[in-house]
């Protein structure tokens, strides 16, 4: 029977004071460690006045700070070297960057202008394949569109 008595407390301050000794045991049993500098980090904290709950975090605060929705590895490291590449089209020597749209090979001028023939080829087709006054089909080069006036 002797472990259904309670405790009895001389002050507020005593039982605050056994609560957080007691959480702070239980806490740090339980406390989750960080992967990239093995230390353990408190399951919540209060942040800008709400209480966060960090169980799920793999990093500690010190190493990926809250709010910044860093979901890549701590260890992943971006490698911004510009890496020189020669067009297979014209020759021309460019720096290639994935981030902005760049292929690995043509440079991005050639990529447009491969586009735009393509598209021409569309249109001239769509047209019927020659100019419409004179008929003229030998080369796509010569042929352009233009507002006439149909009167």
């Amino acid at each position: 029977m002797q472990y259904l008595q309670r405790r009895r407390f001389d002050s507020f301050q005593d039982l605050i004071c056994s609560i957080k000794i007691c959480s702070e045991f239980l806490s740090l049993r339980y406390m989750p460690i960080c992967l990239k500098c093995n230390e353990r980090f408190p399951n919540r904290i209060i942040i800008d006045g709400k209480v966060r709950v960090l169980n799920s975090r793999k990093y500690c605060l010190t190493c990926s700070p809250f709010g910044l929705h860093n979901t890549r590895p701590i260890d992943y490291i971006r490698i911004l070297v510009d890496i020189e590449i020669k067009c297979s089209q014209c020759g021309r020597i460019y720096v290639y960057r994935r981030g902005i749209g760049h292929s690995k090979t043509k440079c991005n001028s050639c990529v447009v202008n491969t586009r735009r023939f393509k598209i021409k080829v569309k249109a001239v087709e769509y047209k019927g394949g020659k100019c419409n006054s004179c008929g003229y089909s030998k080369c796509l080069d010569a042929l352009h569109f233009h507002h006439r006036d149909e009167q």
